[in-house]
């Protein structure tokens, strides 16, 4: 072929030393050419021109640069196949230099769409060099946040997906007998190629750039593939297939609940969590159980696996890590909490306060402070305060008395307001996940028309004009598509929904979900756990199983009082009685007196107004 003939003498002058910049320049002017056989040479012999590195810098810096690679990347990304192959070698060869990183930036959309269409492709050789280019641009994350969106994905999920389909027969999803080693290291490098496209958030107030990569390849069925090949006997496979599903759970936080959901993806999980022999894919999978350690539903998959009292026992060992120890120590802090017959095993298990005890001594930061609070609950029973004294020694109460001590100023701290200066920093999943499992046990319909009975009637009928306030709109899609504040909307279409969230990329995402067809749905950020920047009074403020996961509830419960209406309404709504009961208590203080008290289906709802 003419590229091969090319190509040949090409390698033929650089063998013979007889290259120079000049030969360089001149190859390099024919890629403006309008000529397409001219073209592709140009591009033949700049492949291999580049593989001398004064060459690949010279092509980025010299005069001319930018005009040139412009016209290397469009031809990538929208070029016929056999040019855009030719200019996808160009590019791999100086993708992994700094000076790439500007080009690529400005011409993203052009590189997005040759890497598309190489992962799409029958060619071998252009699936290959996708993989490449993609696996020497993960130096720069202005780059991979250029690519990590909606196309990419497409891509990738399509180019493994056929990777996988060619072993498989039937129905199978993935079995890893049926590939070669070499096969399963390819698998693997495409599971490094997306997990490098999955930029967790920088905190927990910020959207993940990537949240529409991680979207797209759940639409497209990626990550029940990627779960089941967390199984593989092939090591390289199964390392990369857990760190990308957990890379992508803190992009994406909800997609954690594919393990709290689905049997067999938590067997698969829980292998991992356990097993401290591997600390480093041990530590990947507990950022999943630090979002899910207050499930019930979570509670109950690891019950069928090890008694929840043994938990801690079995996992953790010196190299366990500090991330590991949090997530332990947070299940069996909320298990103990609701369950006293539970909480009243932990204090007669020797064993277990002598554990803590030691993870309190030898660890720091958060697992230190999790040890200590779960002992600060059990030592509070006296049998494991005489179990304790009995199994450690003198030196190690009294420190352990004096971090009691302090640890309790914290939980005063907490209980009153301002825990967040107290409590050492742990990534939380932003949404409250109590509220999605509430909402789905609700009868909304019903509900709504009760709550429509509380908003003062007005010229024009029944509710019209009314103002209803909900907070924390975004926590109702956890374990469902379906949010709260548009339900609300269309069953009370007269009345103005304001969804509030504390978080800007919370808003965001309501605002994104709910459509254009909930035309009275106003999405709004308010300082955290305040209602303050409303633009407007409200008649209902409607709190729906966020309590648990509030800091400072005389802070929220004042700024409400102060943006109802005269004769508005509070309505609290939870899954429990007791739970309910308490968030009615801290509303009183701030001045609310119950008004009703309606059954409901599915949970306990109180209404309150003001003195």
């Amino acid at each position: 072929a003419p590229g091969a003939r090319t190509r040949a003498r090409a390698h033929k002058i650089m063998f013979l030393n007889e290259a120079s910049v000049s030969h360089l320049e001149t190859v390099a002017e024919c890629i403006l050419k309008r000529r397409v056989g001219v073209v592709s040479a140009a591009l033949d012999i700049l492949a291999v021109f580049l593989d001398k590195k004064e060459f690949r810098e010279h092509l980025l810096e010299a005069g001319g640069a930018e005009a040139r690679f412009k016209a290397i990347l469009a031809m990538f990304g929208k070029a016929s196949d056999g040019l855009s192959l030719r200019a996808g070698a160009v590019v791999s060869k100086v993708a992994h230099l700094k000076k790439f990183v500007a080009l690529a930036v400005q011409q993203y959309q052009h590189l997005t769409n040759g890497l598309s269409r190489c992962c799409t492709s029958e060619d071998d050789a252009a699936k290959a060099l996708a993989l490449t280019i993609l696996q020497k641009v993960r130096h720069s994350t202005a780059i991979l946040s250029m690519l990590s969106g909606k196309k990419l994905a497409a891509g990738l999920s399509n180019l493994l997906a056929k990777a996988v389909a060619s072993r498989v027969r039937g129905d199978q999803m993935f079995v890893s007998a049926a590939f070669t080693v070499e096969q399963l290291d390819q698998l693997a490098d495409i599971l490094d190629a997306c997990g490098s496209l999955c930029i967790p958030r920088k905190s927990a107030s910020v959207e993940s750039v990537s949240r529409d990569f991680v979207t797209e390849l759940g639409d497209k069925g990626t990550w029940a593939l990627v779960i089941r090949m967390i199984e593989s006997h092939g090591y390289n496979l199964r390392r990369s297939a857990i760190t990308l599903f957990a890379s992508a759970c803190k992009c994406l936080p909800e997609l954690s609940f594919h393990v709290a959901k689905e049997k067999e993806a938590f067997q698969i999980f829980f292998d991992v969590f356990a097993n401290s022999r591997e600390p480093k894919p041990q530590e990947e999978v507990s950022y999943i159980a630090n979002m899910l350690w207050n499930l019930p539903e979570f509670h109950q998959f690891l019950s069928t696996r090890a008694p929840l009292g043994d938990l801690l026992k079995m996992v953790v060992q010196k190299n366990t890590s500090d991330v590991t120890v949090v997530a332990l120590c947070r299940i069996l802090l909320c298990v103990s909490r609701s369950d006293e017959e539970f909480r009243d095993k932990l204090c007669g298990d020797a064993d277990l306060l002598r554990i803590l005890v030691q993870l309190w001594y030898g660890r720091q930061g958060s697992a230190k402070f999790y040890a200590l609070q779960l002992l600060q609950l059990l030592l509070s029973e006296e049998k494991a305060s005489k179990l304790l004294t009995e199994s450690a020694s003198e030196g190690q109460v009294l420190d352990l008395i004096q971090s009691l001590h302090s640890h309790k100023v914290m939980v005063e701290a907490y209980e009153t307001g301002g825990a967040n200066l107290f409590c050492p920093p742990i990534e939380n999943d932003m949404l409250v996940m109590e509220k999605s499992r509430l909402l789905d046990q609700l009868d909304i319909a019903k509900l709504c028309t009760y709550l429509n009975t509380l908003v003062p009637l007005r010229e024009g009928g029944e509710g019209e004009g009314g103002i209803v306030s909900e907070l924390c709109s975004a926590s109702g899609t956890m374990l469902d598509s379906r949010l709260f504040c548009t339900q609300m909307a269309e069953h009370m279409p007269t009345c103005s929904i304001y969804a509030v969230d504390w978080v800007h990329s919370l808003v965001d995402r309501v605002q994104h979900l709910k459509g254009r067809a909930a035309r009275n749905v106003y999405c709004k950020h308010c300082d955290y756990e305040t209602v303050d920047q409303l633009p407007v009074r409200s008649d209902l403020a409607v709190l729906a199983g966020i309590w648990e996961a509030l800091e400072d509830p005389p802070q929220l419960f004042q700024s409400i009082r102060a943006n109802l209406r005269q004769g508005g309404k509070l309505v609290l709504i939870e899954r429990e009685s007791d739970v309910l009961e308490d968030a009615v208590h801290w509303a009183k203080k701030s001045s609310f007196e119950v008004f009703a008290e309606p059954a409901i289906k599915g949970g306990f709802m109180k209404v309150l107004c003001c003195h």
